[in-house]
């Protein structure tokens, strides 16, 4: 066969080829409005949108800002049934919106009813009205295994809020400024993983739901509230976290077995508080110089609480008030609190003030605390092994056995 005769064998099989695969994404110029059905990769920015940026109007695509901008017009569409939103999915599965900016809506991005949305690399941020009910950068309701990784966040009522979700992922974000940064209502076996929360009114709020991972977080300035705080979840874990200059560092509520572990906390009103969490465990956390309290477990009234919070391990240094407080006398009782293992030093009252007698004392160090190192109501049970040592009450421990020694460092 001659060269030209193969050339031209060879062109018309790649021409066969070229007609049956499917045309590869390129870059689009939309406009405010669109419906997306199929992959994009915006070539321009999207500005002044009356309504909603974009509209995705199919699963499995791919909105690749490309580097640009969707940008709403900053008005509030006080009519409409659906508030103004940069990006919105409403029941597409699959879909990945990426790589730019999305601002001046009331929702930068909203997702309903889908399965596995990927929010990649986005920089957004809204425009909030006066009166306005929700005014959110990032929103999912009813989904599953959706990923909201690496964005940087700026206002709104919520910064990422998610709600009726399961098996879901919200790492390496940034998030500021916000009313809360990161709120998780009734969700099921999400991971909040290694995010930034900053300047904000409260930092990770978690309401009802199971199965929950909070972990490598890091929250602060967040003075009004707490840093994380969890009302109504069961069985879920509170992990590596870092809270600074907060309320609360961490705020447990009608909580049931959760595990509050290897956190650090710093500059904070109070540390640790608990208002019932029976069954959980409080364990290897670091909490230094709080205004109040290093650490609170407390009833909130109803009747007495069984199954009881372990405290091990932790150690608490420099507590404005009393490092470690087992109910307050305000409220019910709290039954089964287990102490064992924990040091405080230098606290501005008690290092332990224990002031529910069904509670256990176990191997606690109590160093150079203002007052008692242990001030325990009568009726405690004391486990033995406690240690205080240079507290300024000559006493150092009430209603527990606490050897003494001179010279205490």
């Amino acid at each position: 066969m001659s060269g030209l005769r193969r050339w031209s064998v060879a062109a018309s099989i790649a021409a066969s080829v070229m007609c049956v695969l499917p045309p590869v994404a390129g870059a689009v110029q939309l406009k405010c409005g669109d419906t997306v059905t199929e992959d994009v990769v915006l070539e321009a920015d999207l500005k002044d949108c009356p309504r909603h940026g974009l509209t995705v109007g199919a699963n499995g695509v791919t909105i690749d800002l490309n580097g640009h901008t969707i940008a709403g017009d900053g008005a509030e569409d006080i009519f409409a049934d659906v508030i103004d939103t940069g990006v919105l999915d409403s029941g597409f599965d699959q879909v990945t919106i990426k790589n730019g900016t999305i601002r001046q809506f009331g929702v930068a991005v909203g997702v309903g009813d889908a399965i596995a949305v990927r929010i990649i690399g986005l920089d957004v941020s809204v425009t909030e009205h006066p009166g306005a009910s929700r005014v959110e950068p990032i929103t999912v309701s009813n989904s599953s295994r959706t990923g909201i990784w690496s964005n940087r966040i700026f206002g709104g009522f919520q910064g990422i809020f998610m709600t009726r979700s399961d098996h879901s992922i919200v790492a390496h974000n940034v998030v500021s400024a916000s009313g809360i940064g990161i709120s998780i209502s009734e969700g099921t076996s999400d991971l909040i993983v290694r995010n930034r929360v900053s300047r904000t009114v409260s930092g990770i709020f978690a309401l009802g739901g199971t199965l929950q991972r909070f972990v490598a977080n890091s929250i602060s300035d967040t003075p009004m509230e707490a840093g994380i705080g969890l009302a109504a979840v069961d069985h879920s874990l509170v992990l590596r976290n870092r809270v600074a200059r907060a309320g609360l560092g961490i705020d447990l509520g009608d909580d049931t077995d959760i595990r509050v572990l290897e956190n650090t906390i710093t500059d904070a009103g109070d540390g640790i508080v608990i208002i019932e969490a029976p069954g959980s465990v409080v364990a290897h956390n670091a909490v230094t110089r709080t205004v109040r309290t290093g650490m609170l477990v407390e009833s909130s009234g109803a009747p007495p609480a069984g199954g009881g919070v372990v405290f091990r391990a932790n150690v608490v240094r420099d507590a404005g008030t009393d490092g470690v407080v087992i109910g307050t006398r305000f409220f019910g009782r709290i039954l089964g609190t287990v102490l064992e293992r924990n040091i405080v030093i230098d606290a501005g009252d008690d290092g332990f003030d224990v002031r529910e007698p069904a509670t256990t004392l176990t191997r606690n160090l109590a160093l150079r605390n203002r007052d008692l190192g242990i001030d325990a109501v009568a009726g405690v049970m004391d486990g033995g092994g406690n240690h205080a040592f240079g507290n300024g009450n000559p006493l150092q421990c009430l209603n527990v056995a606490c050897p003494r020694r001179q010279n205490a460092a």
